[in-house]
């Protein structure tokens, strides 16, 4: 039998002579990667196969027996690193290979990065290398790959930190404020709580979460027995056809403490309406009840007490006016009846009697229109300030006389107003002017208003989105100090002698009180003998407030 014939053959016997040359000179071009052949006693190439166009535009001719290659072909960063790969290989066996990465220039001005492998052609009499076969594979999209990779890794450590943070963020906010957040998955109401929820209950998150199962009985745990059926019913009830709740209820927290605690919670629902969890904050409102609680006991004690002495001030006031309209009116009958008798000193301490009773009348009744404003029920009303302004000058009109007063008003503003109350506050400005006027000059009073910038608001700390008119009333009269105008809106503050000018230094306060009551401001300014300005600011509308 004749002998099998080899399945491998040379390729000296399996092409023929003009064949084998056109192989030999074409199958390193059917490669994907860069095959060349380098000298490395010379330093140049000796073979590159077409692949080097291809991958970076250099052609083939270009490259061979080129003295500076190196610098030619490997990107600048990287020609000094190859030197001393390359020098590996005086090291390496003929049957090892030795592989590194790095980036290749490309004609149009950019680099690409590649995995070469090599080894030893053959070498020279002494032993050393002589030729160097390489095999470069474009590594471009696992690079790129690597890259997004790190890039990914990046993001994910940034977010985990970011969570970290936030995480840490939360725990604080939760412990500072004594509130938590929680979590039920439905239908198998699997709870979840934060550790702001542990502390509330009284526990330690880092201690006891471990070893505490929250769940149904664990809430029935901190609960009265009414207090957790009611709670049971009142979920249930939410659950049915609501997408939010607030609840309040009283807990019992594992060192015995009892606390009011209240829950804030959104359902989610499915495709179906069912629901699929609930979410929930929770914090601790112990304190603040307590002060609701105090501030109501306070309140309602201040009521009593206002109520009680609002009582005694009219009732004294009319007990103690009609003493003292008797000591006038007897005073008056005294001197008139006895008017040949009594002696000028005698007739001046009868008109210091009388002076003084009247003073008391005033004050009595100031203290009682000061009073009577917060006992009137009045509401806000959409007014015309001019009418008022008119309304005052009619019911001032013989004091106007007397002084020979002018009072120029521009246009005022419609303004939401207690109109008896706003009457009020022009009649007192105007009556002040009126009794601080310059003696021997002619009053002028002048009145005028506009309407507020954004600024403006800004400076006196208004509160955004109403509108607000400042309106001026300006006189000529003696003026007083910047120090007495932090001072004269107060009840009973005088500057200026008695006998002089005579009055009970309550008008003032009721304008004061009266600005308050519109949520308004009140303020003046003024120097010695140059006159006063009185600025009273207030909103074109009270959001539907009632004034009682």
């Amino acid at each position: 039998m004749s002998s099998p014939e080899p399945i491998l053959q040379p390729i000296d016997e399996l092409f023929p002579p003009d064949v084998k040359d056109a192989f030999s000179k074409n199958i390193f071009d059917f490669f994907p990667n860069i095959i060349y052949v380098y000298n490395a006693e010379t330093k140049k190439i000796r073979y590159v196969n077409k692949k080097v166009s291809d991958f970076l535009g250099f052609l083939q001719e270009g490259l061979l027996e080129n003295e500076h290659v190196l610098t030619h072909l490997i990107y600048p960063e990287d020609t000094t690193a190859v030197q001393q790969e390359i020098e590996k290989f005086t090291t390496l066996k003929d049957n090892e290979s030795h592989s590194y990465a790095c980036r290749f220039n490309t004609t149009v001005g950019g680099q690409l990065p590649f995995q070469v492998t090599g080894r030893i052609l053959n070498r020279n009499e002494a032993g050393a290398p002589h030729s160097l076969l390489f095999i470069a594979q474009d590594i471009s999209a696992q690079v790129k790959a690597t890259e997004e990779l790190k890039s990914i890794n990046a993001l994910i450590k940034e977010k985990e930190e970011l969570m970290r943070d936030y995480q840490e963020r939360v725990d604080l906010k939760e412990e500072f404020l004594e509130c938590g957040s929680w979590k039920i998955d439905m239908p198998d109401k699997i709870f979840h709580w934060s550790d702001g929820m542990y502390r509330l209950f009284g526990y330690d998150p880092k201690t006891d979460k471990d070893s505490i199962t929250v769940n149904e009985e664990l809430y029935l745990q901190h609960m009265t027995d009414v207090t957790f059926k009611k709670a049971e019913q009142f979920r249930t009830s939410v659950l049915k056809d609501q997408d939010n709740y607030k609840r309040e209820y009283e807990i019992i927290t594992k060192s015995g403490e009892r606390r009011r605690i209240e829950t804030f919670a959104k359902i989610v629902r499915g495709q179906n309406g069912e629901v699929v969890r609930v979410l929930g904050t929770t914090r601790n409102i112990t304190e603040i009840r307590n002060t609701e609680r105090e501030t109501e006991q306070n309140i309602n004690k201040l009521k009593t007490s206002v109520n009680n002495l609002e009582a005694f001030t009219y009732t004294a006031s009319h007990d103690i006016q009609e003493p003292l309209r008797k000591i006038a009116t007897f005073s008056e009958r005294m001197k008139t009846k006895f008017a040949e008798d009594l002696n000028d000193e005698a007739k001046t301490y009868l008109d210091k009697i009388s002076g003084t009773s009247k003073s008391a009348n005033l004050l009595i009744d100031g203290l009682m229109s000061f009073l009577l404003l917060d006992q009137r029920e009045q509401h806000f009303k959409k007014t015309d300030l001019n009418t008022l302004l008119e309304e005052a000058k009619i019911e001032l009109e013989l004091r106007l006389e007397e002084a020979a007063a002018t009072i120029i008003a521009k246009k005022l503003p419609v303004l939401e107003v207690i109109p008896l109350q706003i009457k009020q506050l022009l009649v007192n400005l105007l009556l002040n002017a009126f009794k601080f006027r310059k003696p021997g000059t002619l009053l002028v009073i002048e009145i005028e208003s506009t309407k507020l910038t954004p600024a403006e608001e800004e400076t006196y700390s208004l509160p955004a989105g109403v509108d607000y008119y400042k309106i001026l009333v300006r006189d000529n009269g003696i003026g007083f100090s910047e120090a007495a105008a932090e001072k004269m809106f107060q009840m009973f503050q005088r500057f200026h002698n008695k006998s002089d000018y005579p009055g009970a230094g309550i008008g003032l306060a009721i304008c004061k009180k009266i600005v308050d009551k519109h949520n308004g401001l009140l303020f003046a300014h003024s120097q010695p003998g140059q006159g006063a300005i009185f600025t009273f600011i207030l909103p074109a509308k009270q959001n539907d407030r009632v004034n009682a």
